[in-house]
């Protein structure tokens, strides 16, 4: 667009869960809200009480604003092998780019991985090559809330959205959060 947007998005207009906080927990809570008839009630209130702490949490995320893709998968980036190694020449799939929640990005890619290399443990180069670790539990959060298309997109079947669930509020390290 001439000149970008001329300001937030329309108050209860259509908004992308990575724009905010209190959006990314309006559609976590709406998927929970969908999913509940297939839950056992002390599941769903559990993660209900997660999710209603979400968009104090990742308040801090969205300050200051940072690029994000929006709809990050490891197919979209074009790579070249230099003297130095490997460097990005190109990304794709753009359409949703845009300010926000950047950590949702290393999620689908993290997910893409944990599907593709279930016993690489990628996170560590990943996180080393980037000087620092998402913070733990708000990666555990920020997943309690994701759709389960979040994690059919990458060729394996699903287990049932309570062991998702289950498995997310058990996981303690890296490892149980990605399914590894």
């Amino acid at each position: 667009m001439d000149g970008g947007p001329s300001g937030l998005p329309a108050h209860g207009g259509w908004q992308h869960s990575i724009w905010s906080a209190q959006q990314t927990q309006r559609d976590a809570l709406s998927v929970l809200d969908a999913d509940s008839h297939r839950l056992p009630p002390a599941l769903s209130r559990r993660v209900r009480e997660r999710l209603e702490t979400m968009a104090d949490a990742l308040a801090s995320a969205f300050e200051p604003p940072r690029f994000t893709h929006g709809d990050c998968h490891a197919s979209q980036f074009f790579l070249v092998q230099s003297d130095g190694g490997w460097q990005v020449s190109g990304v794709v799939d753009m359409e949703v780019a845009s300010a926000g929640d950047c950590v949702v990005d290393v999620l689908k890619f993290g997910l893409e991985l944990a599907v593709t290399s279930p016993r690489l443990r990628w996170w560590e180069p990943f996180f080393a090559g980037y000087g620092s670790t998402p913070d733990f539990e708000l990666v555990r959060l920020r997943l309690l809330g994701w759709h389960a298309a979040n994690f059919a997109a990458y060729g394996r079947p699903i287990p049932p959205r309570a062991v998702v669930l289950e498995r997310q509020l058990a996981a303690r390290d890296w490892a149980g959060v990605f399914g590894v």
